[in-house]
Order: structure tokens, then sequence, then C-alpha cells
């Protein structure tokens, strides 16, 4: 009885050993694919990357709504006086000259309203989201 063990515990590790081995084929690793813009025989058109649909503006380069994608009301340039006031401080123990009020008009340019309307389904998008992305680190509402 034991040597039929032993035989049916040496087929199964053969068994086992050959399916390793029939494993280990890259056949995986090597899968064929096209670089972008290779020529290709498959599409009748000899382009392997597809032509693309018209219209079509790539994912994060659509802001012309510079009060939805800014937070601001008109684009500009910066502000540098606060910036430079705050330096200044920093290194010279002294008050700079024209630098009070500075801290009250900081935030003129942004904007007080939301672009779109907050409707139920908002925000239960954004409390999805939340729960999604933010919760890991911060407390759950």
């Amino acid at each position: 009885m034991a040597t039929k063990v032993q035989r049916g515990f040496r087929i199964a590790g053969l068994a086992v050993v050959l399916l390793l081995c029939a494993a280990c084929q890259q056949r995986m690793a090597m899968q064929p694919s096209y670089k972008p813009l290779d020529p290709s025989s498959f599409f009748p058109d000899g382009r392997s990357a597809r032509p693309v649909v018209p219209g079509t503006i790539a994912r994060g380069h659509l802001h012309t709504d510079t009060h939805l994608f800014t937070g601001k009301r008109r684009q500009g340039a910066p502000n540098w006086a606060l910036p430079v006031a705050l330096i200044g401080m920093a290194t010279t123990p002294l008050p700079v000259p024209g630098a009070a009020g500075l801290t009250e008009t900081r935030y003129e340019n942004d904007v007080d309203t939301v672009p779109f309307p907050i409707t139920h389904e908002v925000l239960e998008q954004g409390y999805n989201r939340y729960m999604i992305y933010c919760v890991v680190c911060h407390d759950p509402l």
C-alpha cells in the first residue's frame, strides 16, 4: 500500500513540475505590440495608431473656463508684492515699508461662487469621491 501512495506522490510531483515548466514560457512577456506610429499591415490605412476622433481634447487640457479651473476671476500676472514683502520680513527684523495692508488684498482675484449648480447628485458624487480618495488620510464625515 505504501508503494502505491509513494507512486501517486511521484506522479503528482512530476505533474506539478511539468506544469511549472510550461508556465515559465515567456510568450506573455513578449506580446505583439506596436510602438507609436509604427506601420501596420492590419489596418487598411497602414498605421498602427488609430486616428483621433474629431473634436477630442486630451484629458486635463480643456481650460476654457478660468472660473472653474483656476478659481480666479481673471487670468493675469501674479501680485509679487506679498511674497517679496514676506521674504523681506523674514530676513530683516525691521518692518518693510509698504507691506502693511498686503494681506487684506491677497484674495481679491479669487472667486466666491461655484460655477455650476449644487444639486443632490453633485453632493453625492463629492461624498463618494471623498470616501474613496480622502478618507484614507482624513476622518470620515
